[in-house]
């Protein structure tokens, strides 16, 4: 139960924090390198920030009305950080929230990327973190409470910053080259 509490506890001010620095993150991309394509092929920056905007949906399931869990809302929150956080691994996206082929301005991009951050941190101060949501099963790891939701939109977005700083660094932009800070990666999101 304390280990429940302290994810909890930590929940708001690590999805504010790691969503902080996705938006500073994408906005040092400028109109042209958010749409170049990287060497070996994969999404353009651009791409990357659409995908969380509508892996961002998830909070249509944090809205929604919970079930009660039967087991600790954290359990499967070390599993979630253990998949996402391990870059070595190339990880498929669920067809529904793969992006678009067409070119993303990056204003308003970032607008909706910013509107829907703060829907979900609303909903992460107003709703039980307990409660399970059995509206979708995320593949291979089943149905998960809000706060693993939290939890993997705080992970999620993790592995894309990273993604993010690689396409900086061939792009050569400039403008957020730093790298993710360790703490993010471990001490806030070990406890």
């Amino acid at each position: 139960m304390q280990r429940e509490k302290e994810y909890t506890t930590a929940a708001a001010d690590t999805f504010d924090e790691t969503t902080s620095g996705l938006l500073t993150t994408l906005a040092a991309f400028d109109a042209t390198t958010i749409n170049r394509a990287p060497s070996n092929g994969g999404w353009t920056a651009g791409q990357v920030g659409e995908h969380l905007l509508k892996s961002y949906g998830i909070a249509e399931l944090l809205e929604r009305n919970a079930e009660p869990a039967g087991r600790p809302a954290h359990e499967k929150i070390e599993q979630l950080k253990s998949i996402f956080l391990n870059f070595e691994i190339k990880l498929s996206s669920p067809p529904d929230i793969l992006p678009s082929a067409s070119p993303k301005d990056r204003d308003l991009l970032l607008k909706a990327l910013s509107e829907r951050i703060r829907q979900i941190r609303r909903l992460t101060a107003t709703k039980d973190p307990t409660g399970l949501c059995a509206a979708y099963e995320l593949p291979v790891m089943g149905t998960l409470t809000r706060l693993e939701w939290i939890y993997f939109a705080i992970f999620h977005t993790l592995r894309h910053i990273r993604q993010l700083q690689n396409l900086m660094k061939e792009t050569g932009e400039p403008g957020n080259s730093r790298k993710m800070p360790d703490h993010m990666l471990s001490a806030k999101a070990n406890h």
